[in-house]
């Protein structure tokens, strides 16, 4: 009877062995990590195992017509404890995660799963698991964005896609099931703001409003990855507003306005005051002209538009920067203006006797009084227009604040 020398019955075991077990790796709770078929591994310091099922594309192909667009995903086994299946103490779970339905899973109901990037021509993904304790802490963050117009908003095309026939009750409804189903971002807190009222007039403008919304702090990297500003923390000042029902409510987060009044009755409010500036420098004859447009509102914001005067096929290209003066700088202004006859200025002060020169027109409205003067800078009597000069050059030293 022939026996088997030792050397090549090692061998065949290590074959036998090689072939059935998965090659064996330790990553790390909270740190990314990369994950391919034929491995298994386990997260240090836990009893946690990781298996890769399969990776899955269910992208639409090129040419075909689809309902949804699709996305790359991989499947995985997790286990957790030492003993062999099918005994007291070990648990499994299967899991699917999507770049867009399920871009973090929760497992065992302690674990968060969370799928940063795939390759699937490579067959390998980048995961991250996290204690799920860790990923809900107590600290929280406001974050706030400035919608543009015509629904070109990222929650906007994800609701415009055919997979979606719900019908929202509003806009903070259909945020918030975005952040927290698409991108996984628990929304705790919800507002908005109308901050200006003129905007331009091209889809790629802001709407006038902003909208802001509390998360936990472990999600900023990704509320600033999907455009979102983080807000400043800012101490509202310690004001009181009085109830009809006698009760006074103070100012809150996030932009420090009011707090509602009980029942949702507010006092009536005296009427704002009007205050708007408008400098309009219009270009003279020259090539390729353009419009600036600088307005500043009673709050500080200023608002600062270009706009082509002669757009080359039809469209009117615009620009705009939002800027922001201190409240202190507003009352500068108003005291520069009532210390002028501005308001007294007419059209014939204003006479023009350079033709095609550059000007500048000054629209202002105070309290009660308002008035607009046209073609500073091409005027017959300089003298006569010292007060809109004088306006002009106060706004030509503003000091803007810091973003």
């Amino acid at each position: 009877m022939k026996t088997i020398a030792p050397i090549a019955l090692l061998a065949l075991l290590l074959l036998v062995f090689g072939c059935t077990q998965p090659q064996t790796e330790i990553v790390r709770m909270g740190e990314a990590f990369t994950v391919k078929e034929g491995f298994a591994y386990n997260v240090e310091g836990n009893d946690l195992t990781i298996r890769v099922v399969s990776f899955n594309d269910s992208r639409c192909p090129e040419g075909v017509q689809c309902v949804w667009a699709g996305e790359l995903g991989v499947t995985l086994t997790v286990s957790s404890g030492t003993n062999a299946p099918d005994t007291i103490g070990y648990k499994e779970s299967q899991i699917i995660l999507g770049e867009t339905t399920n871009p973090s899973v929760i497992v065992f109901n302690r674990y968060s799963f969370e799928l940063i990037s795939i390759d699937f021509e490579a067959k390998e993904a980048q995961i991250k698991v996290t204690e799920w304790n860790q990923r809900e802490p107590n600290e929280k963050e406001w974050f706030s964005i400035e919608p543009i117009q015509c629904q070109g908003n990222l929650w906007d095309e994800w609701d415009a896609k055919e997979l979606n026939k719900r019908k929202w009750e509003g806009e903070e409804e259909l945020i918030t099931v975005w952040l927290e189903i698409v991108n996984g971002v628990r929304v705790y807190d919800y507002a908005s703001k109308q901050v200006y009222e003129i905007v331009c007039l091209a889809c790629s403008c802001p709407r006038g409003d902003r909208i802001a919304v509390l998360v936990n702090s472990s999600n900023s990297a990704k509320m600033l990855e999907l455009g979102w500003e983080k807000m400043d923390s800012i101490a509202c000042t310690e004001e009181a507003k009085l109830c009809p029902d006698g009760s006074a409510v103070g100012r809150e987060a996030p932009f420090c306005d009011f707090a509602p009044c009980p029942g949702g009755i507010e006092p009536e409010q005296p009427p704002e005051e009007e205050f708007f500036i408008q400098k309009t420098n219009v270009p003279g004859f020259t090539i390729d002209p353009s419009v600036l447009t600088t307005t500043i509102y009673l709050d500080g914001q200023v608002m600062i538009e270009e706009e082509q005067s002669f757009p080359v096929g039809g469209d009117t290209p615009v620009s705009v920067e939002l800027r922001q003066i201190s409240t202190e700088s507003v009352a500068e202004l108003k005291q520069v203006i009532n210390g002028t006859n501005f308001f007294e200025l007419t059209e014939e002060d204003a006479r023009q006797c350079v033709a095609d020169a550059p000007t500048i027109t000054l629209e202002i409205n105070l309290e009660e009084n308002s008035n607009s003067v046209y073609g500073i800078g091409s005027e017959c009597e300089q003298e006569k227009l010292v007060a809109a000069y004088e306006i002009l050059s106060a706004i030509d030293e503003l000091q803007f604040l810091t973003e």
